[in-house]
């Protein structure tokens, strides 16, 4: 009988050591905006914002949560035994630099083999037009844009000799 009893407090210790807490709160950008999406991890489990930036996770009360978001600069916080953590992330231009937008994916620019143009929107701008298409006009090599023919009709875009 001791020996059970015994065993029962050692059961009921494990799992008061193993306890976890619901830490929850907000992820804002540097202007008070919610940022939709962003990761909130622990050291196993993660979960992402709804579209007012807010955020559940349950968490070892002395665990550490990782907010991350594309464009902005990663941050890990001590829970501490808090129940809720705002985070306001701020941007990290540094790393839009190094990335490429293509047509099915992020890649990094060290890593692509085929030639890149970059049109900066300073130079877009310089352009006075209603339709953003016809301001990359003669931007880039190997890329044709003409008009569509009539209003509200959408350019014609020939890369390299290829029509979409």
């Amino acid at each position: 009988m001791k020996r059970y009893i015994t065993l029962l407090y050692v059961a009921l210790i494990a799992i008061c050591a193993t306890a976890q807490i619901k830490v929850s709160g907000t992820v804002t950008d540097s202007t008070g905006e919610p940022l939709i999406g962003a990761s909130v991890q622990t050291g196993t489990t993660g979960v992402t914002t709804d579209i007012d930036g807010n955020y559940t996770v349950t968490v070892d009360p002395k665990g550490t949560l990782t907010f991350s978001y594309i464009g902005f600069q990663t941050q890990n916080i001590k829970v501490e035994g808090r129940e809720r953590i705002d985070v306001v992330l701020s941007e990290s231009s540094e790393a839009l630099d190094e990335l490429v937008v293509v047509g099915y994916g992020v890649v990094k620019k060290s890593d692509l083999t085929s030639s890149i143009s970059t049109v900066k929107g300073s130079q877009i701008t310089e352009v006075t037009t209603g339709n953003p298409m016809d301001a990359l006009q003669g931007k880039v090599n190997g890329v044709q844009i003409s008009s569509g023919g009539g209003p509200g009709s959408a350019p014609k875009v020939i890369i390299r000799g290829v029509s979409f």
